[in-house]
C-alpha cells in the first residue's frame, strides 16, 4: 500500500512539473530590452555616485580612472544630460569623451594653451568650489561652446577671441595662460630703434 501511495505522489509531482514547464514562455524582445535598460540605468547611477564621492580625493585623481574623468571640462555624465541624452549614459559618455579630447586639444593649441586648459579642468573637477567668479564664467562659456561643437554647431572664432581678450586682461586670474607659449601668439614682440641698430623699424 505504501508503494502505491508513493507512486501516486511521484506521479502527481511529475504532473505538476510538467505543467510548470508548459507555462514557461520566452520573454519578448521588448521585455528584454526594458530589463536591459533598467540594469544599465542602475549601473549608470552607481558610476555617477562613485565619481561624485571619489573625485575630491587627491589619491584617486592620480589613478588612471581619475585621470580619465578629469581629462576634459566634463568630468561627469552631466554632459550627456546637457545634450538631452537619457539612456546608455556610460556608453554615450565614452563616445563624447573621445570627441571632447580632440576638441579641447585644438582649442588649447589655438587659443587657450594646454596649461590653462588643465587649470580649467582642475576647476571643473573641484566643481568650481575655489574658483573666482570671472574664471568660472570663462569656463562655463567655454563649456557651452564645446557643447555646440558636439552637436556639430560651428562656433564663430570671434567667440574664442573674446575669451582670450578676457584672459589677457587678467593675468593674475589666468597665470597659466600668460606663462604659456600660446600667449606669445597674442602678444606681438615690440621692436624699437636704437642707435646701435644696423637698420630701422617703421
Amino acid at each position: 500500500m505504501s508503494r502505491l501511495f508513493d507512486g501516486i505522489f511521484i506521479a502527481r509531482q511529475s504532473s505538476k512539473r510538467c505543467k510548470l514547464r508548459c507555462t514557461i514562455v520566452p520573454a519578448s524582445k521588448e521585455r528584454i530590452e526594458r530589463l536591459q535598460l533598467s540594469i544599465e540605468s542602475l549601473r549608470d547611477t552607481a558610476i555617477e555616485q562613485l565619481i561624485h564621492h571619489l573625485m575630491p580625493i587627491p589619491t584617486w585623481q592620480q589613478t588612471p580612472q581619475g585621470k580619465y574623468f578629469a581629462s576634459t571640462l566634463f568630468p561627469t555624465f552631466q554632459v550627456c544630460r546637457s545634450l538631452a541624452i537619457r539612456d546608455h549614459l556610460w556608453e554615450q559618455y565614452q563616445t563624447l569623451h573621445a570627441r571632447l579630447i580632440i576638441i579641447e586639444s585644438v582649442l588649447a593649441e589655438t587659443y587657450f594653451s594646454h596649461e590653462q586648459m588643465q587649470a580649467f579642468r582642475a576647476a571643473a573637477v573641484g566643481q568650481m568650489r575655489h574658483t573666482s567668479p570671472l574664471v568660472e564664467q570663462v569656463i562655463r562659456t567655454l563649456q557651452s561652446y564645446e557643447l555646440q561643437l558636439l552637436t556639430d554647431i560651428q562656433v564663430h572664432p570671434q567667440c574664442y577671441y573674446d575669451l582670450v581678450t578676457i584672459i589677457r586682461s587678467h593675468p593674475t586670474e589666468f597665470p597659466a595662460w600668460h606663462q604659456s607659449p600660446v600667449a606669445k601668439l597674442y602678444t606681438p614682440q615690440v621692436f624699437s630703434n636704437k642707435k646701435s641698430s644696423s637698420g630701422f623699424w617703421f
